[in-house]
């Protein structure tokens, strides 16, 4: 019986963490949409680029790494690899 209970809260904690990696990974990308926005509308009132090119790649890369590693954190703290056991 505990080992049921065990799972059940497991699965539980599954989902709720799976519900704020989703949550980050949306305000990430959200962020990064803001971000690029901001830099087309300022090209188009002004006619020069708020930001180089350099730039843009380097916050689309960072974003990019930050939100793979933590859903690579968040999977592999959700669905551990463990000894087979289930």
């Amino acid at each position: 019986d505990e080992e049921i209970q065990d799972k059940k809260h497991t699965r539980e904690m599954r989902g709720i963490y799976a519900g704020k990696a989703y949550k980050i990974a949306k305000c990430a990308l959200a962020g990064w949409a803001g971000f690029l926005l901001g830099a087309g509308i300022s090209n188009a009132y002004t006619g020069q680029p708020m930001y180089s090119d350099r730039v843009v790649i380097a916050v689309t890369t960072g974003v990019t790494v930050s939100v793979l590693a933590a859903f690579l954190g968040v999977i592999r703290g959700i669905f551990p690899a463990g000894n087979g056991k289930r």
